[in-house]
């Protein structure tokens, strides 16, 4: 999974330099379509970070706040 993350990231960072290089081509549907999918993985990868701190502050950091709380009964007494 990780090397598709890699070529995904170099083609939207590509994208992103063909785009803005190509100032005279900017009407192209290339270029078009080369900012729209920066862009657009840009939103993608922003969106990521999100959910990803929010499952740290709702769910992960509260369940272990809750396992590290709980005293754990000893096994052996019963």
């Amino acid at each position: 999974m990780c090397v598709f993350m890699a070529i995904d990231t170099k083609l939207s960072e590509d994208g992103r330099k063909y785009g803005a290089e190509n100032t005279c081509t900017s009407d192209s549907a290339l270029s078009k379509a080369a900012m729209s999918y920066s862009s657009a993985r840009t939103d993608i990868e922003r969106e990521r970070e999100n959910l990803l701190k929010y499952l740290g502050t709702q769910v992960a950091e509260p369940f272990r706040a809750m396992v590290v709380g709980t005293p754990l009964e000893d096994a052996r007494r019963h």
